[in-house]
């Protein structure tokens, strides 16, 4: 088998990691595949920050121990959830499958074969992961660790040292593993339809778990279309943004529907929110976004003592790990930032909201905002749960524009290169916003949803 296969034959150890906690029988009503995605999202998210906590304590990584590691940690996990009712089942929709969902499945598919096809062609290939994500995984592969001599090498600033490391740690790990000596640059490229698929399929069973049997596909399907389309178009294959938006939109896709209000739900999205802080820097506002919304939004619903807990407790733990052997090390405190917070350029509004939109159009783009906001505009009914996804997308889009005020003063390369990955997960909280609309006035908030998963 070639070091490639290998490599990523070696990235089924995270699913294994996060099974322990998806095995749990508040999570059954989201089906097998949906469970093995966020087994794999959660695994990921503990392997990696065992890995920034073994680095701490100067300890090189040791495959076993880390994946064991992992498994304790995501079975600890269980006993923060309550025991779900005996005997009760999963219950979906039964009834035949009609044309609108077998075209919406047709799609989902077809998204993930074409980026699948990019990828293989190198059409969609990312320079960053030639110039920062692979070389960050090469050498931490080499060390065994987070390596803070490669780090504080003056002459790699462009590397972007206080990045975060989960998906260097993720080449890592699957580079040790595989034995290949250095990372199998097409492997990691793969990862893109990869993860699209993991998007997929654990985003129709965690939707179907709140909403109809036919919008869940059809917002998987619209979802899965998008994030193919500006994947190949943005070139995103082997950097951080589909293990980004993976994060991000299975727990929006959480905190939109019911299961949201169960203590079950709020830890996934908690888990789900410290691979996002963990994976990119701008995981970070959506995490603050999400979560202090969430707690406005559902404040009657939820348990306030173990609401905030779970959402923000392994996200904080996540970036405290990163951020601590930042310290200790003497390379970072922070983030990098693009200049002072009050140096704000206003005169660039203009020219800057212009760059935006002409790269978001790019190559034909625009589409996956454009329909969800035509559909939102239009729409014959509206719940009042649409808020919620539809205020995470504003806060997001002022705060993008916010920071393309600062730092250099022409921003136009900048944008042009950022805007379109950045502002992916608009178009992403825009479509739930659609889906949560259709539903009737109040359900997202009222109906438990049809599963174990109604325990608090």
């Amino acid at each position: 088998m070639s070091a490639g296969a290998l490599w990523l034959a070696s990235l089924t150890a995270f699913p294994a990691a996060g099974a322990p906690l998806l095995a749990h029988r508040a999570f059954r009503g989201y089906g097998l595949a949906a469970r093995l995605a966020l087994a794999a999202a959660c695994g990921a998210v503990a392997v990696s920050w065992t890995m920034n906590v073994a680095s701490l304590a100067g300890w090189p990584w040791r495959l076993p121990l880390v994946l064991l590691a992992a498994l304790a940690e995501c079975f600890a996990l269980r006993f923060l959830l309550p025991r779900s009712p005996s005997g009760a089942e999963p219950s979906f929709d039964r009834g035949p499958v009609t044309f609108w969902e077998r075209a919406a499945v047709a799609v989902t598919l077809a998204a993930i074969t074409i980026a699948a096809a990019a990828t293989l062609s190198t059409s969609a290939t990312s320079p960053d992961l030639l110039l920062f994500w692979g070389p960050k995984a090469g050498a931490f592969a080499a060390a065994r660790g987070l390596d803070a001599a490669y780090l504080g090498d003056p002459l790699l600033r462009y590397q972007h040292l206080s990045y975060p490391p989960l998906v260097p740690n993720v080449y890592a790990f699957a580079t040790i593993a595989a034995g290949a000596g250095r990372l199998p640059w097409m492997a990691a490229a793969a990862t893109f339809p990869l993860l699209l698929a993991a998007t997929a399929a654990g985003l129709a069973g965690v939707l179907r778990n709140s909403f109809s049997r036919r919008d869940a596909w059809i917002a998987t399907a619209a979802i899965t279309a998008a994030l193919g389309l500006l994947g190949e178009v943005f070139d995103v294959a082997g950097n951080a943004d589909p293990t980004l938006l993976l994060f991000e939109t299975l727990a929006a896709a959480i905190l939109v529907g019911s299961a949201g209000t169960t203590r079950a739900g709020q830890l996934l999205a908690g888990m789900l929110f410290a691979g996002a802080v963990a994976a990119k820097v701008e995981g970070l506002p959506f995490v603050a976004a999400a979560g202090v919304l969430f707690l406005f939004a559902r404040r009657r619903s939820i348990s306030w003592r173990h609401a905030p807990v779970f959402l923000f407790g392994p996200a904080l733990l996540s970036l405290g790990g990163w951020f601590a052997f930042g310290r200790v090390r003497g390379l970072f405190r922070a983030y990098e930032t693009y200049g002072p917070t009050l140096e704000v350029y206003l005169e660039r509004l203009g020219p800057v909201l212009s760059g935006i939109a002409k790269a978001l159009g790019a190559g034909g783009a625009g589409l996956p905002w454009l329909l969800p906001i035509a559909a939102l505009l239009f729409a014959r009914r509206r719940s009042r749960a649409a808020l919620y996804p539809a205020a995470i997308a504003f806060i997001l889009s002022a705060f993008f524009v916010f920071t393309y005020l600062h730092g250099a003063p022409d921003p136009a390369l900048w944008i042009d290169w950022s805007a379109g990955r950045i502002f992916s997960i608009v178009s992403v909280l825009l479509t739930l916003a659609v889906i949560a609309g259709r539903a009737r006035a109040g359900a997202a908030e009222e109906t438990p949803p049809r599963s174990p998963a109604t325990e608090r």
